[in-house]
């Protein structure tokens, strides 16, 4: 009787690791539709107040895309990113940032938000890394 119960043990266990195995293999996403991410150098801007530089602002912005095709063609705009990244954030910094005061990193968001909208087809999300104001 013990012998019969054993190997009934063997079974069950063999079923359910074979049954989880498959499982878990047909809820995987499939490689392509997980997030593909593009991370830029930081972007470095002056902060002028006034005439005079009052410090710097830096950025350390990523990308993240719906599948590989759509990283591939960010990696490919990189430089116009960059370029659209830098003019929005000096024009931010002129008028909203003040090196010795916390930063808006929701406003900082949203403005390389709408600078990858006039350079992509806007199906792009934005994600801030790092965000640093430093006095000059």
């Amino acid at each position: 009787m013990a012998g019969r119960l054993g190997r009934l043990a063997n079974w069950t266990l063999a079923a359910a690791l074979v049954g989880g195995a498959g499982f878990a293999v047909a809820r995987a996403e499939p490689f392509d539709s997980a997030p593909q991410y593009v991370k830029f150098e930081p972007i470095i801007v002056p902060v002028f107040v006034g005439d005079r530089t009052a410090g710097l602002l830096a950025v350390h912005v990523a990308l993240a895309a719906k599948d590989s095709s759509t990283r591939a063609r960010l990696d490919g705009l990189r430089p116009r990113l960059v370029d659209a990244y830098t003019h929005a954030l000096i024009a931010h910094a002129r008028l909203n940032v003040d090196p010795l005061a916390p930063l808006d990193s929701p406003a900082l968001e949203s403005v390389l938000a709408e600078a990858t909208r006039n350079v992509t087809d806007g199906n792009v999300r934005v994600l801030l890394l790092d965000t640093l104001a430093q006095p000059a």
